[in-house]
């Protein structure tokens, strides 16, 4: 008699799940960024020892000349206050409720008014972003501190990227990943937003619950843009009269930097 073939067992092992896969990469992701914080803080307190032992050999004259500065920037600052048109922007921004911002540009001689927006729009470090709702105030905050910043209208795309990629929020006094839905609808599931698409979806449609939703997000922290990226080299060179105003090219800023 001939002998039966035997059929190949089928493995019992079971394929794994697109969003544990999702997740798992997310949360290695995080892992490689927390680690880039880690070496990056290094290099700053290394920087700041570097700036006291310089601070040592400073004269005088020196700091009365940054003094002058600084008075002349918040001379500028409120010159600049005056000649907005609110009106004109918010006609602009008619069909695009939501705004990306980003930080591009330190500087320490700063006005308290320009110091007060920019905490305001929780931009602290340099190459921050928050998402910002459009509204005739907050376009006039913007023109105020216009030579720091770059900002625009996100494509949908882009605004999911940015959030499944550097999406952040505080847990336990802590800075977390969005490594798993379940930190999503703890915090925000008595809003109906449970899921990261659901998250997603409340920031690009600037829905009723936006104002929660963009506080549960930490801001963005972004890579340094490459020496590749004109744009914002044009931005930093060419504040007087290229402003920080983008329109829809912060979406090509964006791929450059998440």
């Amino acid at each position: 008699m001939e002998k039966q073939t035997q059929k190949p067992k089928k493995s019992s092992r079971k394929k794994p799940n697109k969003n544990t896969v999702f997740f798992l990469r997310r949360k290695s992701f995080s892992q490689v960024q927390e680690s880039k914080e880690n070496r990056r803080s290094q290099r700053m307190r290394n920087r700041r020892l570097t700036r006291q032992k310089i601070f040592r050999s400073i004269k005088p004259d020196y700091l009365i000349n940054q003094e002058e500065r600084k008075r002349l920037s918040i001379l500028k600052m409120e010159h600049k206050a005056k000649s907005i048109d609110p009106k004109k922007m918010e006609k602009e921004a008619e069909n695009s409720k939501l705004i990306f911002a980003i930080l591009v540009k330190e500087n320490k001689d700063l006005g308290e008014k320009v110091k007060e927006i920019l905490t305001l729009f929780r931009l602290n470090k340099l190459y921050e972003g928050v998402f910002l709702r459009s509204t005739p105030t907050t376009l006039s905050l913007l023109e105020l501190i216009r030579p720091y910043i770059i900002w625009g209208y996100p494509s949908y795309k882009n605004i999911r990227d940015l959030i499944f990629k550097r999406g952040y929020t505080i847990v336990d006094s802590e800075r977390t990943a969005l490594t798993s839905n379940k930190i999503i609808s703890d915090k925000l599931g008595t809003f109906d937003i449970i899921c990261l698409e659901d998250l997603v979806h409340e920031i690009f449609s600037v829905g009723p619950h936006f104002n929660q939703a963009n506080k549960f997000l930490l801001p963005f922290r972004l890579s340094s843009p490459s020496p590749k990226m004109k744009i914002i080299s044009r931005v930093l060179k060419e504040t007087e009269n290229l402003n920080g105003y983008q329109k829809e090219k912060i979406n090509e800023i964006l791929l450059k930097m998440n």
